[in-house]
């Protein structure tokens, strides 16, 4: 049937008409309307909007031939010829009538004088109605949307500071593409530490101090636990890592089976092979130092891959490593909430991808095979070798065996998540720290020789660091603070968001707001670290009665959803640097003609930071700390 032949009705507002054969006069009740105005799309009839309460229509043509009938719905008038007219009248009982007055059959009349061409409207009248009904609709949708960003804040404190937005977008605009910790830290001397962003979705709420992060994130952690919808991590295939889900028993099940093996009093057990992953990486930076970050990444993966897959990464390159570095890619380009618009818009990932700017569909497709494939197959691998290996996956699972639950889909599924989580986080966020150290070294030697020196002193020249040694080398525990406070691996954190609305210094913070804690901002803050783009561990050691700075745990996040893998993670980096600052000389490239190639002090974009490349010269400090790294002495 095409358009203009559908069936007529007078039960909506615009009824379509029919093209079925024109009435005679001996049948003026045939419900139809004439063929001859089939070309005519929609029927408009002026007292439509009473339809319901019609109860006759007289129609009178030329010829003074009147017909009178009960308007009923799919009423169609008889007509005749395009000559003829039609005077509708309209009765409605008047309101009294439901008043229960004396006259009730008093009726009110309404009456036009219609002909065809008013009665019916043309294939051009109709566009030209669509169009303006659709400016209409598009109207009263701005209207609504203006008249509720005006009134959103009526009548409650005001909300915390911040650039001023737009109507509808507010400020979409003014969210940060590129190094967002920076512009927001920026933002503090205008709109102070804590501001407002009015963003898509739910509003954006950033906190750019330790006073205001410690008030809310922890103080009123209840409030300030729960996460935002993480929409395009979760597309690219992170909704297992619970780092994104909600504050949930879901999340509580999972956070429990990470603290039981990651707590301060359980990383002792792994210290074995800490040692045995950092004397394989000594060996690997003295054989060929122009590949130090391939060896750094493969001690951080070797370091997590046995301890939590019982799995012994291969030296010479490793498909598991290989495979959480492409993995990680979207962890690096998703964790930001905003930087993508479907993080905002969560409805736009039901697009076409035929649609332009839906790229990023593609690009979560992609990431998602690889992420899922990070965390199956190693457990795979290690459901395998359940005998053959001692590991986190591997004692899970003989428990769940032990006690007859080898089955349970949903315990499975928490082991699964917890191992993918360790693996994820302890693969990168060690590699950036123990980079950033290493960067130190070049830019401030003087650290090093430091660290040389408190090393020479406490442990010889005869043997390895070990752990045994830490309250000895408060020196190499600055080193690693200040490395966390220099370039935070998070800069920006994991976003929070408000369970319930909230008054913090007589600002408004609604429910469902999503709370970013600048944890750049705050390990940067004057007030607490002088000389803030400084790498000077010394700030972390006691001098002359002076009080330390702040512990810069604030790279760890805050409240209860704080990382509870930070204390592997702080070991894994500890030994690294004690064991490269024993035994190795960090020093500046030279180029093909001699000249000393500068390396950068800046950091990379995204939701992990990690130092721009650079290169550098590793050299053994000795030839008896050369025959030490082969020696294996620990």
């Amino acid at each position: 049937m095409s358009p203009s032949m559908v069936p007529c009705g007078l039960g909506s507002r615009y009824d379509p008409i029919c093209c079925h054969s024109p009435p005679t006069p001996s049948n003026p009740n045939q419900d139809q309307y004439p063929s001859c105005f089939s070309r005519f799309r929609r029927v408009d009839l002026y007292c439509l909007a009473f339809s319901e309460s019609l109860s006759k229509v007289q129609w009178t043509n030329q010829r003074s031939m009147a017909v009178s009938r009960a308007v009923v719905p799919n009423y169609i008038p008889d007509q005749t010829s395009s000559t003829s007219f039609a005077t509708l009248h309209c009765t409605r009982s008047q309101a009294r009538e439901r008043r229960g007055d004396k006259d009730p059959s008093e009726k009110r009349i309404f009456s036009r004088d219609w002909t065809p061409e008013s009665f019916v409207t043309h294939d051009d009248s109709f566009a030209m109605n669509s169009s303006l009904l659709s400016v209409a609709l598009a109207s009263s949708i701005v209207l609504l949307c203006c008249l509720f960003y005006i009134s959103r804040n009526h009548g409650r404190l005001p909300l915390p500071p911040g650039p001023k937005g737009f109507p509808l977008i507010g400020n979409l605009w003014d969210v940060p593409v590129e190094y967002p910790w920076v512009t927001y830290t920026r933002w503090t001397a205008t709109y102070g530490d804590i501001l407002y962003l009015d963003t898509p979705g739910s509003p954006t709420v950033v906190i750019n101090s330790a006073q205001a992060a410690d008030d809310l994130l922890e103080k009123r952690s209840r409030n300030y636990s729960d996460r935002p919808d993480f929409t395009m991590p979760k597309l690219s295939g992170w909704e297992f890592n619970m780092a994104f889900m909600r504050y949930s028993d879901w999340w509580r099940m999972h956070r429990r089976m990470f603290h039981q093996y990651f707590q301060p009093r359980a990383v002792p057990a792994y210290y074995p092979v800490q040692m045995k992953a950092t004397l394989v990486m000594l060996q690997q930076l003295h054989k060929s130092p122009d590949a130090f970050v391939h060896h750094v990444r493969h001690y951080a993966g070797s370091v997590i891959m046995k301890i939590v897959y019982g799995y012994d990464v291969d030296v010479n390159g490793d498909k598991f490593v290989e495979l959480a570095d492409r993995a990680l890619e979207s962890a690096r380009a998703t964790g930001n909430v905003g930087t993508f618009l479907v993080d905002y818009i969560p409805s736009l990932k039901y697009l076409p991808r035929w649609l332009p700017g839906t790229n990023f569909l593609s690009l979560a497709s992609g990431w998602r095979k690889d992420v899922n494939d990070m965390a199956d197959r190693p457990f795979e691998y290690a459901s395998d070798s359940l005998a053959n290996s001692s590991s986190f996956v591997s004692e899970k699972l003989t428990k769940l065996k032990n006690i007859g639950m080898s089955e349970n889909a949903t315990q499975l599924e928490i082991i699964r998540n917890t191992a993918g989580v360790a693996f994820a986080a302890g693969a990168d966020t060690t590699v950036s720290a123990i980079l950033s150290v290493i960067l130190a070294f070049l830019l401030y030697p003087e650290v090093q020789a430091k660290a040389q020196a408190e090393l020479d002193a406490v442990v010889g020249p005869t043997r390895l660091p070990n752990f045994d040694d830490r309250p000895q080398l408060p020196y190499i525990d600055a080193i690693l603070l200040e490395s966390l406070r220099w370039n935070p691996v998070v800069p920006m954190g994991v976003a929070h968001c408000s369970v319930k609305a909230d008054v913090y210094r007589g600002y408004y913070i609604p429910a469902g707001a999503t709370v970013v804690a600048n944890a750049w901002a705050i390990l940067h803050d004057e007030k607490d670290y002088p000389n803030p783009l400084v790498f000077n561990p010394d700030r972390f050691m006691p001098e002359d009665g002076k009080g330390l700075q702040p512990n810069p745990m604030a790279a760890f996040g805050f409240g209860r959803r704080i990382c509870p893998g930070r204390y592997l993670a702080m070991n894994t980096v500890w030994i690294a640097i004690a064991s490269m600052a024993s035994t190795l000389s960090f020093s500046k490239a030279v180029d093909s003609e001699g000249r000393v190639v500068e390396p950068s002090d800046t950091f990379t974009d995204g939701n992990l930071s990690f130092p721009v490349p650079f290169e550098c010269m590793i050299k053994a400090r000795s030839d008896q700390a050369q025959a030490m790294i082969y020696s294996g002495r620990l």
